[in-house]
């Protein structure tokens, strides 16, 4: 189940080409220059609409503060007020915004009519490459039903313990304001810690108890299992557009994308407690005691294919501290899954369609350069129980040696915390 993800590298110019279009307008060809210094150093579109903004506020104050019309003299005079009494940026130019509303008739904000320069100029692309760590804490589930999800007769519940993930990505901007790219995230650890408990129900119409069991749906057999990761990736391929909301610090980013994730356990199994049975049936409750000294007896893995719609809400406190709040979701997944118990020459192989995604984080960003930034993220992600067939293939058996189809009887999920730090580049 080696994978191997070949990453294309676009390279890309920053251009910055003379234009006419605002030629009598000096804040327009202001903010255009501006712009582009910005990103050249590395700026994001929204970082560097920011920035040229500010500059050119301070150019025009400086040099033509006697040429600005009535609404932009109001505005620079009264966010200076707000400003010398404390006020942050963004509170600056809201009350501003909002005193210069009353006194004049129509809105000239600065940040709205330089989104309608950016929508006439031409603009640069921007790259940015990320790398960092993660670790994942959750569970995945594989459980067996009577056909066509009738009462379960066995439940696995593998642990995501302690799991490090070296996390790599970049986005590159295709045009204004639209971004694709691609990540992958792969363990570089087995995790820690990690525990499997296999559970079995195989006396529910069990009538030969003598204890007043029968017909009650408890346990009968259990194993407890020390477990490694031997391999687990993600990879993603996602296009985001950054919709500029002109009178707010902030954004929205709508995304589309295709994720596949992947996780493989081995199992070391340790004690069990099981129910003694014949050929009749169960004849004892939870008699026998014993351990298996650790030996391997299942390996197990999960696969997962996410086509998914999300959306952002990116919140920028200051020139260097950004929130980026999202969610995501997806009603078509697709999962497949091989259990291998080695102790009885058994293989199933699960499949799965139309499960569930869900997914919500919190990504915080700090820049330490203009085109340098520390980034923390927490998320949940979570595919809830999939029903789908089981294939089982008895190898080597002469007894059990052949195979058949478990329809509706086979049930999958998985759900993991991911708790990250990572530094990106801009170019």
């Amino acid at each position: 189940m080696k994978k191997t993800i070949f990453m294309c590298c676009i390279l890309g110019g920053l251009f910055l080409t003379p234009s006419n279009l605002f030629a009598q307008d000096k804040f327009d060809d202001c903010f255009k220059i501006e712009r582009a210094k910005a990103k050249t150093k590395g700026a994001t579109s929204s970082e560097a609409i920011t920035q040229a903004t500010n500059a050119c506020r301070s150019n025009q104050k400086a040099k033509n503060s006697t040429k600005k019309n009535g609404f932009e003299n109001c505005f620079e005079t009264e966010r200076a007020k707000a400003k010398t009494k404390g006020a942050t940026s963004a509170k600056a130019v809201k009350q501003a915004t909002k005193i210069c509303n009353l006194k004049f008739a129509y809105i000239n904000n600065a940040q709205a009519r330089a989104n309608q320069v950016l929508g006439k100029a031409e603009s640069s692309r921007l790259i940015k490459d990320t790398i960092g760590i993660s670790a994942l804490n959750g569970v995945a589930f594989e459980r067996v039903y009577d056909e066509g999800h009738g009462r379960k007769i066995s439940e696995l519940e593998w642990d995501i313990s302690n799991l490090l993930m070296l996390d790599l990505s970049r986005s590159f901007e295709v045009v204004p304001n639209v971004y694709i790219g691609i990540s992958l995230s792969k363990a570089i650890n087995s995790g820690s810690g990690g525990r499997m408990t296999d559970t079995d129900w195989l006396g529910y119409d069990s009538s030969d108890w003598s204890d007043g069991r029968q017909g009650t749906n408890e346990w009968t057999d259990r194993s407890f299992h020390n477990v490694d990761v031997v391999e687990a990736y993600e990879q993603n391929l996602f296009i985001y557009y950054e919709l500029l909301l002109s009178t707010t610090q902030s954004n929205l980013r709508f995304n589309i994308g295709f994720k596949e994730t992947f996780f493989e356990w081995k199992d070391f199994a340790q004690n069990y407690v099981y129910s003694s049975e014949d050929i009749n049936g169960l004849t004892g409750f939870r008699d026998k005691h014993g351990s298996f000294g650790g030996i391997t007896g299942i390996l197990y893995w999960q696969k997962f294919q996410i086509p998914y719609l999300g959306i952002s809400y990116v919140m920028n406190f200051n020139d260097q501290l950004t929130a980026d709040f999202s969610v995501a979701y997806s009603a078509n997944v697709s999962a497949s899954a091989r259990d291998r118990h080695l102790l009885r020459s058994l293989e199933v192989i699960d499949d799965f369609r139309g499960g569930k995604y869900y997914e919500v984080g919190v990504d915080l960003k700090y820049k330490t350069k203009s085109n340098v930034s520390i980034n923390g993220l927490l998320y949940y992600q979570s595919i809830p129980e999939i029903i789908g067939n089981g294939h089982f293939y008895y190898i080597g058996q002469s007894d059990d040696a052949g195979s058949f189809i478990h329809l509706d009887g086979a049930a999958i999920s998985n759900e993991f915390f991911k708790l990250g730090l990572s530094a990106s580049y801009s170019f």
